[in-house]
C-alpha cells in the first residue's frame, strides 16, 4: 500500500496534477525506494510538521507530508518548538500514556488521533483552494480526491466546503446519505483503531471475492 501510494503520486506529478501524501514522521515507509524517489522529483516538497500546531490536537504527533503544491506546503510548515510545552497552546502536550484501570486499558491515548485534526483539514483546504485559483479550473470531472480515509473523511469535508465557498461562491450541497443503523464499535475495533489499523467495519457484504492472489489487483479493487 505504501509503495502504491508513492507510485500513484509520482504518476500524478508526471501528469501535471497536484498531490499530497502524509505519513507518521518516524515510519519506515520514508526509507522505501519509491518514497525516496518521490521526494527527489523536481517540484516536490517534503514538509515536516506536528499535529499539535493545529487545533484541537494537543499531542505532539510528528508527521511528514510530500506535496508538489507550494500552497499546501506553506500552510503545513509548522513545527512545535518544544517537547514539553506546545508552541500553539502554551500548555504541556497531552500524554501518550494509556488510561488503565484494574489492569485493562480503558482509553487509548492514540484513540483521538486516527483522523486529521480540524485545524489541519482547514489548513490543507486553504492550500488546495489557493492552488486551484492559481492554476485555474481543470477540464476534469472532479478537482479533489482523497484515496485513503477513515469513515468520517474530515479532510474531504473541509475541502469540499472550501471549494464551494471560495471557488464556486455557494454553500456545499448536502451529501446523499442512506439511513442505516449505526452500531457502536466493539472493544476489538476500538483497539484496532487506536493502533492506526483499519478495523473490519462490517462483514454483511463482501466487497472483494476470495481467491485473489494479486496484491496490486487487490489494491486496485479496494480503490
Amino acid at each position: 500500500m505504501a509503495k502504491m501510494a508513492a507510485e500513484d503520486c509520482t504518476c500524478a506529478h508526471a501528469a501535471g496534477d497536484g498531490f499530497t501524501l502524509e505519513h507518521p514522521g518516524r515510519s519506515y515507509a520514508h526509507e522505501l525506494p519509491e518514497w525516496i524517489a518521490l521526494s527527489k522529483l523536481k517540484g516536490v516538497k517534503v514538509v515536516r510538521h506536528h499535529h499539535c500546531m493545529f487545533e484541537p490536537c494537543e499531542h505532539r504527533k510528528y508527521q511528514i507530508e510530500y506535496t508538489n503544491i507550494p500552497e499546501v506546503a506553506e500552510e503545513l510548515d509548522l513545527l512545535c518548538a518544544s517537547a514539553a510545552v506546545c508552541s500553539r497552546t502554551g500548555r504541556p502536550h497531552a500524554s501518550w500514556q494509556h488510561e488503565v484501570q484494574q489492569g485493562r486499558v480503558t482509553h487509548f491515548s492514540t484513540g483521538d488521533l486516527t483522523e486529521y485534526p480540524a485545524g489541519l483539514c482547514k489548513a490543507k483546504a486553504r492550500g488546495y483552494v489557493r492552488y486551484l485559483k492559481r492554476v485555474g479550473p481543470a477540464d476534469k470531472s472532479f478537482v479533489f480526491l482523497q484515496v485513503f480515509s477513515g469513515p468520517n473523511a474530515p479532510l474531504t469535508g473541509a475541502v469540499r466546503a472550501a471549494i464551494a465557498l471560495e471557488v464556486l461562491g455557494s454553500a456545499p450541497r448536502p451529501l446523499a446519505t442512506t439511513q442505516r443503523e449505526i452500531k457502536p464499535l466493539t472493544r476489538y475495533q476500538l483497539a484496532e483503531l487506536a493502533t492506526g489499523r483499519q478495523p473490519k467495519w462490517s462483514s454483511t457484504q463482501q466487497l472483494i471475492k476470495d481467491g485473489l492472489i494479486d496484491d496490486r489487483e487487490h489494491f486496485r479493487l479496494a480503490k
